[in-house]
């Protein structure tokens, strides 16, 4: 997470993947890990093939009356094949990444980019993820956000807070 915030504070900006694999060179060295091509080849492949939370789908089969849009620092090459081989790629509607404004979350351009990519005021999007520093970006830059704060964090010590906060997704049913 440190590259992409040390890239964005420093006007560097390089697509997520290639962050990511910068990130895992230096963990492995710092480590004293033996990284090969190879291992690296499957290791950003594994990041292709994440798993999905146990009430993912389920949860968004039940908001089909609404706009499912995944928003992402990731770069379209991780963030397409992510969504497109899992069990929800026929639930969400639409796929944004940073990369389209070389901006990251949570800088206020990114969060501009996707209001403007969906042509919606801020006060009609929900903006939920599991980062604290995603949630505190998204409500400064004024969308309501939920929080799924599935590991029982402590709030960050902000003046800005999420509007909502739940262990899992079943928590957005609620949602107004």
């Amino acid at each position: 997470m440190n590259y992409f915030f040390l890239r964005q504070l420093m006007e560097r900006y390089e697509p997520f993947d290639q962050i990511t694999r910068e990130s895992l060179r230096y963990a492995c060295k710092a480590n004293g890990a033996q990284l090969t091509e190879e291992s690296e080849q499957a290791l950003m492949e594994a990041y292709l093939n994440l798993e999905l939370f146990e009430e993912v789908e389920e949860v968004l089969s039940q908001l089909n009356d609404k706009r499912l849009v995944v928003f992402s620092n990731g770069s379209p090459g991780m963030i397409d094949p992510l969504v497109g081989r899992s069990d929800i790629s026929g639930h969400i509607d639409e796929v944004l990444s940073a990369d389209g404004v070389k901006q990251y979350k949570p800088v206020p351009a990114a969060y501009y980019y996707a209001q403007q990519e969906l042509g919606l005021e801020k006060e009609d999007i929900l903006f939920m993820s599991s980062n604290p520093w995603d949630i505190t970006g998204a409500s400064s830059y004024g969308f309501h956000t939920a929080w799924i704060n599935r590991k029982g964090l402590q709030r960050e010590e902000f003046d800005i807070q999420p509007e909502v906060e739940y262990d899992n997704l079943k928590g957005l049913l609620e949602w107004k």
